[in-house]
């Protein structure tokens, strides 16, 4: 019995639940029925709603926060242990000097966490975020209700009408992170709700998506998501830390302190509006959205010197995740297929070898003559290794090279 993200057909939600079978569960309240019940997924999505405190409480926020921060790096150099271990050795040490138990229970959390993908110390920087459960802070209306050290606070919140729809869809779970920031909103709490995703309808076909570093996305309807802009900026935001860090003056540090994350804010608004766009492209056809799985890709591939910075920036991953949290609350189905071979094989007759790839830009199959842009081959290969994954079978079976090529016969492609 393990705990999982679908809500059971007998109403109960976010039950303990056995798994049975391909994206269907019982849950415990009619698991003695002996049958399986049909389960709704569920949607997580987290919402950051600034807060607006006085003087007075930005000082006992600042607090808590330095508190827990003394207290983490108080933990870290007792070393790797499961949370209950740590709890038993330094829990009541906490107490004594001085934590209160909501920081001490938390800290303890943040630490065990954190030695779970660290090989060396963890360090804690000043005013990290607060991971507080649902007993330390509760939402109230316009109102947050949190424990600090200087005890219970009553914050006003900056709700906007977005934040209000997000929240009346769902239900708001328990517990919630305290972060500080510089800016106009200095304070903001990271909320969790939980929505009913729609219920997925047939599917009628496959989209797959190829995921590149020059053409972001390309999916196998022929259509290129992507933004000219990206290179442009990482090559800027690089040549521009280099000159700052190699001046050292107060100056420069304080420009460098202005710069930080503005290329990481701008590729993460450019894979929410790609994200978007596919899965709306896939909501109009009914389609399952294929997408590669390159997971450690960075660790089985290796580049050019001049490449290294692009490639270690690729941000694949956060692409990946916005699809599929997208394509969740949307009903859209989503699968990931193994990339071996996908820009080497011809989606007309299957034939792969290295030297269909004649260029990064153009695939040409040595068999048949098949000629379309690479990234669109590998799109249509996603799409076919999407399909056999899903057992589709006959009703799905891709068009031949010659309707490939007429397919592409026009643009090479249409920017979304």
């Amino acid at each position: 019995m393990k705990r999982c993200r679908f809500r059971c057909g007998c109403g109960r939600a976010m039950h303990l639940v056995e798994k049975l079978g391909k994206n269907r569960a019982a849950c415990d309240g009619c698991s003695h029925l002996k049958k399986r019940c049909d389960c709704i997924p569920l949607s997580l999505t987290t919402v950051q709603i600034g807060l607006d405190p006085d003087g007075v409480q930005r000082q006992s926020l600042l607090k808590t926060m330095e508190a827990f921060t003394d207290a983490c790096n108080r933990i870290a150099p007792l070393g790797k242990m499961s949370e209950f271990d740590l709890h038993d050795a330094c829990y009541y040490d906490l107490k004594k000097m001085g934590f209160n138990s909501q920081i001490a229970m938390n800290a303890i959390k943040r630490v065990a966490a954190a030695w779970k993908h660290a090989e060396t110390e963890p360090k804690f920087e000043p005013h990290s975020s607060i991971c507080i459960d649902g007993r330390g802070v509760k939402l109230k209306g316009d109102w947050l209700g949190i424990t600090t050290v200087d005890g219970r606070l009553k914050i006003p919140l900056k709700l906007s009408e977005y934040h209000r729809q997000r929240l009346s869809k769902g239900k708001t779970l328990d517990g919630m992170n305290l972060c500080y920031r510089r800016g106009p909103r200095q304070f903001f709490v990271m909320v969790t709700v939980e929505e009913e995703s729609p219920k997925k309808n047939g599917v009628k076909d496959v989209l797959g998506v190829d995921l590149g570093m020059v053409n972001l996305a390309w999916d196998s309807s022929n259509n290129v998501h992507t933004d000219s802009r990206v290179e442009g900026v990482r090559k800027h935001y690089e040549e521009l830390r280099g000159r700052l860090q190699a001046v050292k003056t107060k100056n420069s540090r304080r420009h460098l302190v202005r710069l930080s994350g503005r290329e990481r804010r701008f590729k993460k608004d450019v894979n929410h509006r790609i994200s978007k766009a596919l899965v709306q492209a896939a909501e109009g056809t009914s389609s399952t959205i294929a997408m590669e799985d390159l997971t450690r890709i960075r660790e089985r591939t290796t580049v050019g010197r001049r490449q290294r910075g692009r490639h270690t920036k690729w941000a694949f991953h956060e692409l990946r995740e916005f699809v599929e949290y997208k394509a969740l609350r949307r009903g859209v189905p989503v699968v990931l297929v193994n990339p071996r071979n996908t820009s080497r094989k011809c989606p007309g007759c299957a034939f792969c070898s290295r030297s269909n790839r004649v260029s990064r830009d153009l695939f040409r199959c040595q068999r048949c003559g098949f000629e379309a842009p690479a990234d669109y081959a590998g799109a249509l290969n996603i799409r076919a290794k999407g399909i056999k994954k899903l057992g589709l079978g006959a009703a799905f079976n891709q068009p031949m090279a010659a309707q490939l090529a007429a397919a592409i016969s026009g643009p090479l492609g249409r920017r979304s």
